[in-house]
């Protein structure tokens, strides 16, 4: 656009997608309550995504010089760490000896991608009382053997 400050044109598509990407967030969100999952914190989270992510995928778009690239790496690189690292992560985690591993491997995930974070903590809020309980009975069970 001829006559626009480099600046102003870049915040407002910033601001564009921020809020554009507030429609999945929200209409997540609506979903689980008519579906009747009560994921009480994991609001907050949607709530955070969007200021996550979009500066995610600007900075990752830099990596590819043509844009078909950018978009299919971006679409496979979340659908595997989000999704299916997601699920491994917690599969280790609820078995006791790896559990110690997959603590490891959550807290390095955590600061790799945003919507691993995201799907973390849906995972999370859907299996905390399962998880809490095969935690206690891992660390009883180590208690016992030492």
């Amino acid at each position: 656009m001829s006559g626009i400050d480099k600046r102003a044109y870049w915040l407002s598509f910033y601001m564009f997608d921020i809020v554009v990407s507030y429609i999945p967030c929200i209409l997540t969100h609506y979903l689980f309550g008519v579906f009747g999952l009560q994921y009480k914190h994991v609001w907050k989270v949607l709530m955070a995504y969007p200021w996550a992510i979009v500066p995610y995928s600007y900075i990752t778009s830099y990596v590819f010089t043509r844009e078909a690239t950018a978009m299919t790496f971006t679409i496979y690189w979340h659908f595997l760490l989000a999704g299916i690292a997601g699920m491994i992560v917690f599969a280790l985690r609820m078995v006791e000896p790896t559990a110690f591993w997959g603590d490891k491997i959550m807290t390095i995930m955590r600061f790799v991608n945003p919507t691993y974070n995201l799907c973390n903590a849906i995972i999370f809020a859907s299996v905390k009382s399962d998880l809490s309980n095969r935690r206690s009975d891992i660390i009883d069970e180590l208690k016992k053997k030492y």
